[in-house]
Order: structure tokens, then sequence, then C-alpha cells
């Protein structure tokens, strides 16, 4: 049945600028693909092949039985591209229209529907599945075929994304989608999902499943990870290892996905000091644990009295087992030493240990015990320290040690500060920027000296005031040792067998060793006498050197001099090196040996100021010779 000859007009110059081509004929395209609309059907996909003109479904309108025959060769392609909807005949060819009175070039009576398709606008409802279509069509397609898989392809794709809740700024060619935003997710699943996925050219499968492991995330682990509680009947040292790994895991994800990982360091930081507490309160109850900081403990004792507890052995989980009655045992591990009691104590308790860093080292020197923490404890890069310093450790060769609780923080400095007071030793910087120690005592020794200042090189020399607590000088110094942490009196928890040099022991902070000049009382109206200082020496001996120290330096009454000489000749020493000193000043008539203790350098400016503390003067009146003072 053909039209009437009103729908005809125009198809000529639809057809050329519509879909690029001289086919000819009286039927337009609405007619030639006419009632294809299966599965997701013509009437989306290729919606504007036609003009908009409602077909029904048959071929050819306006044309013989030859042409309809001849143009059923092609329904079956397009038909099982779009659906299937008819069946039959070979596709390839749109077939020839051999009886269209204006068809006059036999070279354009046959189109290949590939080329149709290449060259055809095709358009849909679905916003997305448009985009797809205009964006994702491969442009090297030698088939039919290829156009209906990339068609069904993009189809999936695009109601994929859609039901992700994904905005795409690209369908990819190749099959992947390029993430622009997600339009369903808020808060802190948006922000990880932006964060991990915008820009990044995925296939949908791997979309959806990096959105699900990034869901999984936020809206479980880390809601799980920040209510977790500490139970079970795991090893509360082990569960917090595991627990540490875990947590610090999270917490860097939780920062790769944009989101605030330290909420989870602080819930670690929380449960381990919950679980702590627990633990202690647990076993207050019945025994008692001690967490010592070195690696063994070497005895307990009760209320000041030692040998009433004895050695249980070391265990591989403290809280498997109670220890016998009477004894007590001992975990170890990257955690510290654990210590356990098998029976409650009647008295407090007291624990000797001694032990190893983690490396193993197991140093005895005070400067050697300072320079292992500081390397091993805070990390300190071992550039830093100076390459003289092991050498350096006999100007102090002295037994130390410290005790901190972990109740505060303790920074490298004040393990520098309490290692260190009143040992009349200070860590300084050197010219090359390391660090080194150095020892301020009174010396005699010339040999020394690394630089010589007088009037050729001093420019103006200053004298200047000592701090009111070395000046008057001092006529006593009290140094302590055995520093005790835990003063017992009797009464206040001592075991009743406890003997008498042990209860003198923990009675009191210290014991002093003293250096004294009674004539410095006679010299001078009111000299000072500091209160006793506490250190971290562990023997009496040591101590009296440090305190004999003390007197004879600051019992001669040093000067301190402001010396200001050329800025290149200031290089050439460090903080804490000796050098030798003479100049028209009363006290520096003669040469003098001093150590430089500060230095001022102003920017800009050709000098410096050395701050220099005299050591050694030589008397007035002793001749020289040619070379340096006549001592003979």
């Amino acid at each position: 049945m053909s039209p009437e000859p009103s729908s005809l007009g125009g198809s000529t110059s639809w057809l050329s600028s519509g879909l690029k081509t001289n086919l000819f004929g009286t039927a337009t395209v609405g007619n030639l693909l006419g009632g294809i609309g299966g599965g997701f059907g013509i009437g989306s996909a290729l919606s504007g092949i036609g003009g908009g003109t409602k077909t029904n479904g048959l071929i050819g309108s306006g044309v013989g039985a030859a042409a309809g025959a001849a143009a059923g060769s092609f329904i079956p392609v397009v038909g099982t591209m779009l659906g299937g909807l008819i069946g039959g005949g070979d596709g390839g060819l749109l077939g020839t229209v051999r009886d269209d009175k204006n068809n006059k070039d036999k070279s354009l009576q046959s189109v290949s529907l590939t080329d149709l398709l290449k060259q055809a606008t095709y358009s849909t409802s679905d916003a997305t599945f448009q985009q797809a279509l205009q964006q994702g069509l491969p442009s090297d397609a030698t088939s039919v075929s290829d156009y209906a898989t990339a068609i069904a392809n993009l189809k999936t794709m695009a109601d994929t994304v859609d039901q992700l809740g994904v905005a795409v700024s690209k369908f990819n060619s190749d099959g992947t989608v390029t993430v622009g935003s997600f339009t369903k997710a808020t808060g802190d699943l948006k922000t990880a999902l932006d964060t991990a996925l915008d820009g990044k050219s995925l296939s949908t499968s791997d979309l959806q499943t990096q959105i699900s492991t990034i869901t999984t995330f936020v809206d479980t682990t880390m809601p799980e990870l920040l209510k977790a509680t500490v139970s079970g009947q795991q090893s509360w040292v082990d569960q917090m290892a595991a627990l540490k790994q875990t947590y610090e895991a999270a917490a860097s994800q939780a920062n790769q996905y944009g989101l605030d990982g330290t909420q989870l360091n602080a819930k670690y930081q929380s449960l381990y000091d919950q679980g702590f507490a627990s633990q202690l309160d647990t076993l207050r109850q019945s025994d008692l644990s001690v967490q010592a900081r070195y690696q063994t403990a070497t005895g307990d004792d009760e209320g000041g009295f030692a040998g009433g507890i004895a050695f249980g052995g070391l265990v591989a989980d403290l809280y498997a087992q109670s220890p016998d009655p009477g004894t007590y045992q001992i975990q170890r591990g990257g955690t510290g030493t654990w210590i356990r009691l098998g029976t409650r104590p009647v008295y407090g308790i007291t624990v000797d240990a001694v032990g190893s860093f983690p490396s193993g080292a197991t140093p005895q020197n005070v400067l050697d015990i300072l320079r292992t923490m500081l390397l091993e404890d805070f990390v300190l890069p071992e550039a830093y320290i100076d390459a003289q310093w092991p050498a350096q450790s006999p100007l102090a060769p002295w037994r130390a040690g410290w005790f901190w609780d972990g109740t505060e923080t303790v920074t490298g400095q004040d393990v520098v500060r309490t290692l260190l007071s009143g040992l009349a030793v200070s860590i300084v910087p050197t010219r090359s920027g390391t660090l080194r120690p150095v020892l301020l005592a009174a010396t005699d020794d010339l040999t020394s000296a690394t630089l010589t200042l007088d009037t050729s090189v001093i420019t103006d020399i200053q004298s200047v005031s000592l701090d009111a607590s070395l000046s008057p000088p001092t006529w006593r110094w009290r140094m302590g040792w055995q520093h005790n942490f835990t003063v017992q009196t009797a009464g206040s928890g001592l075991h009743p067998q406890a003997p008498a040099d042990r209860q003198a022991l923990i009675a009191i902070a210290d014991r002093n060793a003293v250096w004294s000049d009674a004539s410095l009382r006679m010299r001078w109206r009111v000299p000072n006498d500091p209160t006793p200082i506490v250190t971290a020496l562990a023997a009496s001996q040591d101590a009296q050197t440090v305190a004999d120290l003390h007197g004879s330096l600051w019992g001669a009454h040093p000067t301190l001099w402001a010396v200001t000489i050329p800025l290149e000749l200031s290089w050439q020493v460090d903080l804490g090196d000796t050098v030798t000193m003479r100049a028209p000043v009363p006290g520096l008539a003669n040469s003098c040996l001093g150590v430089v203790v500060a230095e001022h350098v102003r920017a800009g400016d050709a000098t410096a100021t050395l701050q220099i503390l005299t050591l050694w003067n030589i008397p007035d009146g002793i001749p020289f010779g040619d070379f340096g003072p006549n001592l003979l």
C-alpha cells in the first residue's frame, strides 16, 4: 500500500543532509528502518533516523513488490542488533530500489548499512546513554555487529553508572569511563570517593569494586574501629600489638581517602590506656604487675626485704596462668619487660632491673647511655652525633641511670638535662653542625689550647659578671647519687625483716658526696652554698669526683670575659675549646688558659665576641721565656 504523494516530498534533501548519502528513491529513512525498536530499541538508540516519522514496520512504502523484496535483505541485521524483531535474510546491503523512477544512477542504487550507521546521528531521552553514544562509539567499526556490540555495551555502562550514582566526565571507546563526580554519596563517603576516584579511568566492573571497598571502609570498618573495646581471652600484650597494626593501617587508608586518620590513632591510644588500666586493676585484686624499661629483672623485694619472692621463670604469656605463690614470672617482648607476682603483696614492691637497649647495647658510662638513648629511643640521625663523641666519653667515666614511669612525655632535651644534671658536662653544637659533649673543669694543660688571643687580634675585651649562684664563690658542693624514686620510711609499709642498711637506703631520696673549703667562709662574708644537686650517678666515688671538680673550678673564683676578635679567626674554635689569652687588663697581664663558653655574632659584622671563662691564671711575676712561662 502506497502513501499519499504529499507524504513523500523532500525526502531526497532530508537524506542528503541528515545521513550525508545520495540514497535515491521516494522512501524516507523512517520507512527504511521502520518497525525496528525491540530491546532498548530504535525508539531510544536510533530515534533520530527517520526524522520523527512514525513507521509501521514495512519497507519501501510507495515502491513495488520487487523493491520490498530487495529491501528485506537488510532488515535482519538491524533487527538482530536492536532487538531481533525481524528474522531471515543475509544482511549487508540496503538492497536495490529498482522500480523507483527517480533513481537514474545505478551506481547509487545500493548503500552499505555499515556506512549508513557510521553517518547516523543517535539520540535518546536517557541523558547518560545519550552521552555514552556521543563519546563511546568506536570510530574503527568494520561491520554492523561491531556497532551492535558497542551500543549494547554502552547501554549497560550507562545503566551501571546511573545505579552507582556516578557522573561520568567521559565514556571512552576502550570500554572504560572517566569518573567526574558522585551524585548520590554524601558526607565522609562522598569525600572518600571523590578523593580516591575522581579523574580515574576504570571499567565499570573495577569502578563497582572500588566503590564497594571504599563504602565498606567508610560505613563499616572505620565506625566499628572507633567504637571498639578491649576484650577477649587473647593476651593483652599481643592484643595491643595486633590492634596497633590494625589502627595504623586504617589511619593511613583514611588519610589516603581524604578523611581524618588522627581520630583512629587517638582511638588506639584510648584502647591502650583503657586496657592498661583494666589489666592493672584486675591484677591488683590478686597479684601485681610491673613493667621495667630494660630487659632483665634481677630481683624483687617486698617492703625493703629482698629474697622473699623467688624467681618463677620466663613465660610467653604472663596472663595464661598465675605464678605459684611466693614467686614471680617475667614476660619479655617488644613492649618491654613485664613481671607478675603469684601472691598479693602485703608491703610495697620494688624491682631491680638491668639490661640492654633494643639494639643489644649495654652502655655503662653516662655519656654512652645518653648517646644510645638519642640514637635508639629518639631516633636522632647518627650524622648529627659528632664522630669524636665516643673518644670523649671518658671525660665522664661515671655509671649512671634514671627511671621514667611513662606518665608524662619525655623529650630528648629532657633526657639530656636529666642525665647530665650537676655533672659539669654540656652537649654543644660544633661548626660542622654535629653534637659533642664538653666537660667544664679546671685545668693547667696549656698544650690543649687551640688558639692564642692577644693584643694583635683582640679588638675589645670586657669583664662579664658571673651568675649570682657562682659569685661570690661556692664554699660547699653536695652531689647526690643513687637517687631513690620511692621513699619508704618506717611505718609506711616496710617489711619487718628488712635489714637496717636497706631501710636506711630507701628512707631518703639521695645520698650526697661533699666538697667544701672552709677558708672561703673566712674570706667571703656570705659565700654561696647551693642546695644538694640531684644527679643520675649510681656510685658514691663518682659523685665525689664530680663534687671535687666543681670545687676546684668554682672555688677558685674564675672570671668571665667577653673578647671581640676577627670573625674569620673565631671560626677556628668551637664551644668547649680551650684558648690561651693575654691582654693589658687586670688578671690577664700574664697568659691565662680559658674555655669558650658562648659566642655572639651579628649579621654583617666583621668581628665575633667570644665569652671565655678562665680556667687557670698564671700568677703575676712569673718570668716568661721565648716560648711561654718559666715555671721552674
